[in-house]
C-alpha cells in the first residue's frame, strides 16, 4: 500500500492542483472581460483611430511585448490602447497560468504513475 509521505505528497499535489485551477479559471474570466470591453468598444465607438505607428506599435496577441514597447503604450491615454493594453496582459497571465497548470498537472501524473507501478509490483510479489 502506500506510505504516509506518499499519502501527504498527493495531498499536497491535489491541493495545488486545484488551487492552480482555480487561479486559471480567474484569469481566463478576467481576459474573457478584457475582450468583451474591447469588443463593446469598437461596437460603441467604430474602429480605433489610430495612427499607422500606433495600430503597428500594438503587440500581437501571441508575442512577448519588449519593455521599450510596452511603457509608452501603458502611458497612452487613448481608450482603445488602454482596453487593448489590458487585454493583451490579461492574456498573457492566463497563459502563464494554463502553462503552470499543465506543468503541475503533467508532475502530478508522473507521481501518480509511478506509485502505481510500484504499487503494481509489489502487489505481484506478495502474490508469487
Amino acid at each position: 500500500m502506500f506510505s504516509n509521505e506518499e499519502i501527504t505528497k498527493l495531498q499536497v499535489l491535489a491541493h495545488n492542483l486545484q488551487t492552480t485551477m482555480a487561479k486559471t479559471k480567474r484569469k481566463v474570466e478576467k481576459l474573457d472581460q478584457s475582450f468583451g470591453a474591447l469588443q463593446d468598444y469598437e461596437r460603441v465607438f467604430g474602429p480605433p483611430n489610430l495612427s499607422l505607428e500606433e495600430a503597428q506599435s500594438l503587440p500581437s496577441w501571441n508575442e512577448p511585448m519588449p519593455k521599450e514597447v510596452a511603457v509608452p503604450l501603458e502611458r497612452s491615454k487613448d481608450p482603445y490602447v488602454a482596453l487593448y493594453m489590458q487585454a493583451y496582459r490579461d492574456q498573457q497571465e492566463a497563459k502563464e497560468a494554463v502553462t503552470k497548470q499543465r506543468v503541475m498537472a503533467e508532475s502530478a501524473f508522473e507521481f501518480v504513475k509511478e506509485l502505481t507501478r510500484r504499487n503494481s509490483s509489489s502487489s505481484r510479489r506478495k502474490n508469487e
